[in-house]
């Protein structure tokens, strides 16, 4: 059975120069790290934009983990 990628949790930050929308991130800080499930990753970029992908992983619980360790920085 091939390995179905979107179905993972990824962390990712805005492309370069770009700040995420409110509906995205909500917060004072519009560059943090983000959870998303990578299927998803399409609808919180304008088209054509490269996100940069922090890390990979198989739930939300260790995604929100990494994500917030790498926020604290």
């Amino acid at each position: 059975m091939p390995f179905d990628f979107t179905s993972q949790w990824v962390v990712v930050l805005p492309p370069p120069g770009m700040v995420w929308n409110e509906t995205v991130s909500p917060s004072r800080h519009p560059r943090k790290a983000v959870s998303i499930r990578f299927r998803d990753a399409s609808s919180v970029t304008s088209e054509g934009s490269i996100l940069t992908i922090l890390g990979v992983f198989k739930d939300l619980q260790e995604s929100a983990a990494f994500r917030d360790l790498y926020n604290a920085f």
